[in-house]
This record gives structure tokens, C-alpha cells and sequence, in this order.
């Protein structure tokens, strides 16, 4: 019986494994190529793995540099914009501008990455436009209020001169504020009606209520013309004219008391011996009006002119004695009767009352009067005087007999001035 082959014997024969396929040798070329493919495959998960990691490392990098960035200047251009030395300057948004363009520059300069350069921009972008919209608007305030602030002043200082130029001689104070009024309104309209219509209208108003209450105590005449310059409201308007009219009142009220008071006060010196000069019509008219200044003006003229004309007689005839004296007051009362002249016979009467007073004083000391009323004698008098002092405690026999002369001189002619019933007092003054 022949001998049965093995399992080992055919492996050995056929060089194949039992029960598995046989492998052709295309087969076994296509093996390494499929290892290789997927080794490739492999290697390309890898490289697109690390390449995703790059990718996003630089986009970490480029947002954390661009939330550092940012967290440093927000705090920077907040701290700065809050200061009030940098928000209230005209041209604070033109600073704001040209830090923020340095800042920028400076920032993208330093980025990491394209990425890192390109966050950032475009956050502190759209932060700095909106914080110089801010500024913009804020300087534009600035500029506003300035302005403002200087019309203000401007209107107050103009105003506030009319009290000193009403004391500055040649100077038509009144026509001055009506002049700065007229002026300042189209000035306060080009400053501001286009950029704030509403301010420009209100300070228009308040500088012609400013100067009509400035004016309406010392000329009211002035305070109704300033009113109808500016565009106040009808009630507005009402309320002054009748405060004007309030202010006329008092002023004319004052005024009269205070014109009356000088008016009677020229009269008493007049009347005391000291001439006066009236005031010129116009101050009467300006203060008391048409009718009533015009009235004092006239009684003020008629009563100085009476007063002064009885101080020039009785300065013509104070130097003499009591008879000639009372002699040319009769002669002028008997003129005065002959023309029948109220004004003359007032002087003439005046005029005796005068001499009278003199005869009183006469009486007392004949030759004192004489000496102090006489021009001659109080000349001669100082002369003598003068003489005792120039000789001093021990006169020379010379300056005596001088002295002695110039007194004889004035006693004789004190004797000669005298008139029937004189009493003469001899006074030579021995100091």
C-alpha cells in the first residue's frame, strides 16, 4: 500500500501553507506600496495636525497682544481724556487725533504677526473713533462756551464804563453805551448765531436789560431808546417801560430836591457877601425839565443878580465911613423910586440893610472897620508892620523914626477917612 502524503510534506512540496490562498507575486509587489501609502497618509495627519496648531498659536498670540495692547491704551487715553487740562483746551481733538495716530503706529510696529497687527488695528480703530467723535464734540463745547465768555465779559465791561464815563469831562457817556449797544448786537450774531442761535439771542437780551437798567436811574431818555434796540418780547419791553418810568420818578424827585437845595444854597452865600455865578439854563432843563427848569433858571438869574449887584455897592462903599456910606445908599433908593424898578428897589434896600450893619460895627470901632474895609489903610497897615519885624527886638534910631513916620502917614489918613461923630481908636500895631 502506497505510503499517504502529509500535511508537511505537501507544504514542503508545494512550498504553500495549507488552507491558506496562494499568493501571486503581484500580489506580494502591491504589499509595500500599500504600507507606504499609508505611512504617507499618516505623515500628512501630522504635518496638517502641527500646521493647525501654528494656526492657532498665532492666533493667541495675535489676540493676546491685541487685548494687552488695548487694555494698556484705554487706560492711558481714559486717564487722559478725563484730565480737565487736556478736555478743556480749544484744540483738545486735534491732541487726541495726533496721540492716537503715534499710538497706533507705535503698537502695529511692535505686533508679533500679521494677524496680531491686523486685531489690533482694527479694535483700537474703532475704540479711537469713537473716543475722538467724543473730543471732537467736547472741544467744539470749549470753543463754544469760550466764546461765549468772552462776549460776557465784553458786554460787561462796556456796560459797567458808562459810571466812570459819566464823570469824564466833554464825554457823552449816554451816547457812548447807546453807541456800544448798537455795535455789540451784530458782533454777538456773527460770533454765535451759527453755532449756537439760541445763546447768541439770550446774551442780545440780557446786554440791552443789562444797559437799560444801567441808564433808566441817570437818564431814563437813554434807558427808552436802548430798549427798542434788541428784540425783547412784549412783556419784556412793558416790564422796563415801567421801570424806566418808576426809575424817571425818582430821578426827577431827587434831582429836584438836590437842584432846589443847590439853588438855595448859591442864595444864602450870595446873600452872606460872596458872589455867584447861576448855573447855565441847560443844567435846570436836564434836571428838572422844560417848564420847571426854565422857571428856577429865571428866579435864580433875577435873585443872584440882585444879590451880587448889593455885594458890588457895598464893596464901593465898605472902605468909608458910616455918613458916606449911608449918603450913597439914599442916593440909590431915591433912584430906584424914580424908575420905579422892583430889582433896584430891592438892591437899594438891601443896601441899607447892609450900611446899617456897618454903622453898628462903626460904632463899636470906627478906625478898626476902617483899618480892615480900607485898602489903603490895610496896606499901610502891613507895611507897618512889616517894618516891626524887619527891625528887630533892638531897632536902629533910623528904623524908628522910619516907623514913626509911616504911622502918622496912616493915623492922618485914618483921621481924614472918618466922618462927623467918629469915634477914633488909635491902633498901631506895636508887635
Amino acid at each position: 500500500m502506497p505510503a499517504i502524503p502529509t500535511n508537511e510534506g505537501q507544504i514542503a512540496i508545494s512550498g504553500r501553507t495549507p488552507g491558506l490562498s496562494e499568493a501571486s507575486a503581484d500580489a506580494f509587489g502591491a504589499a509595500p506600496a500599500r504600507a507606504y501609502s499609508q505611512l504617507a497618509g499618516a505623515v500628512g495627519d501630522v504635518g496638517n495636525a502641527i500646521s493647525a496648531i501654528h494656526q492657532k498659536k498665532t492666533a493667541l498670540e495675535a489676540d493676546r497682544y491685541a487685548n494687552e495692547s488695548m487694555k494698556d491704551l484705554t487706560d492711558y487715553y481714559s486717564k487722559w481724556s478725563a484730565d480737565n487740562k487736556n478736555n478743556s483746551r480749544e484744540d483738545y481733538a486735534d491732541q487726541f487725533q495726533a496721540l492716537a495716530l503715534k499710538s497706533r503706529t507705535d503698537y502695529e510696529q511692535k505686533a508679533p504677526n500679521k494677524e496680531a497687527r491686523r486685531q489690533f488695528r482694527e479694535r483700537f480703530d474703532r475704540y479711537s473713533s469713537s473716543m475722538y467723535q467724543s473730543a471732537v464734540n467736547t472741544a467744539a463745547s470749549t470753543i463754544t462756551n469760550n466764546i461765549i465768555t468772552s462776549q460776557l465779559d465784553y458786554n460787561q465791561t462796556g456796560v459797567s464804563n458808562y459810571r466812570h464815563e459819566r464823570n469824564i469831562p466833554n464825554l457823552d457817556a449816554n451816547q457812548r453805551m447807546k453807541d456800544f449797544v448798537s455795535q455789540r448786537l451784530p458782533e454777538i450774531g456773527t460770533a454765535l448765531d451759527d453755532i449756537a442761535p439760541a445763546k447768541a439771542r439770550q446774551i442780545k437780551d440780557d446786554l440791552v436789560k443789562e444797559a437799560v437798567y444801567t441808564t433808566m436811574g441817570d437818564s431814563p431818555e437813554t434807558a427808552r431808546e436802548l430798549l427798542q434796540m434788541g428784540t425783547l418780547s412784549a412783556h419784556e419791553k412793558h416790564i422796563l417801560s415801567n421801570q424806566i418810568d418808576t426809575a424817571a420818578e425818582s430821578r426827577n424827585t431827587a434831582e429836584a430836591t438836590k437842584v432846589y437845595k443847590e439853588a438855595d444854597g448859591m442864595v444864602e452865600l450870595a446873600k452872606n457877601g460872596k458872589k455867584q455865578d447861576n448855573f447855565p439854563i441847560g443844567y435846570y432843563v436836564l434836571k428838572l425839565g422844560d417848564k420847571k427848569g426854565n422857571a428856577l433858571w429865571s428866579h435864580m438869574d433875577a435873585e443872584l443878580k440882585v444879590y451880587n449887584t448889593v455885594i458890588d455897592h457895598d464893596t464901593e462903599i465898605s472902605p468909608f465911613n458910616y455918613t458916606t456910606q449911608f449918603e450913597k445908599a439914599e442916593t440909590l433908593l431915591k433912584t430906584a423910586k424914580e424908575t420905579n424898578d422892583p430889582s433896584a428897589l430891592r438892591v437899594a434896600r438891601l443896601l441899607q440893610a447892609k450900611v446899617e450893619d456897618n454903622r453898628k460895627e462903626i460904632a463899636q470901632d470906627s478906625a478898626g472897620y476902617l483899618s480892615r474895609n480900607n485898602p489903603q489903610l490895610v496896606a499901610m497897615n502891613d507895611n507897618i508892620i512889616a517894618m516891626h519885624k524887619a527891625a528887630g527886638p533892638t531897632p536902629t534910631a533910623a528904623f524908628i523914626t522910619a516907623i514913626k513916620e509911616k504911622v502918622k502917614e496912616r493915623d492922618d489918613l485914618l483921621l481924614n477917612l472918618q466922618g462927623p461923630g467918629d469915634k477914633f481908636h488909635h491902633q498901631v500895631n506895636k508887635s
